[in-house]
């Protein structure tokens, strides 16, 4: 099964990821968003901590992943332990 895609935006001064199946285009998510980076996503469990990695790049939005997407995507969907 393909990974997800994800595309960073900016949205009222904050990076907020966005999530979507890989059949759809990075271009087809962004509709007249600031996009600051964009990529795949894969997130699974390894011992009994969740792993989430960005990676890749968007071809179409000329774009790549960077390194502190990773955890901004954990904390946004509240993956972090404390």
């Amino acid at each position: 099964m393909d990974n997800a895609k994800y595309i960073m935006v900016e949205l009222n001064g904050l990076e907020t990821p966005i999530i979507f199946p890989a059949y759809i285009q990075h271009h087809e998510m962004a509709m007249n968003k600031t996009v600051v980076s964009a990529g795949f996503v894969s997130i699974g469990m390894i011992n009994d901590k969740v792993e989430v990695e960005a990676y890749g790049k968007s071809v179409s939005l000329r774009v790549q992943a960077r390194p502190e997407d990773s955890e901004i995507l954990k904390r946004t969907f509240n993956l972090v332990r404390f």
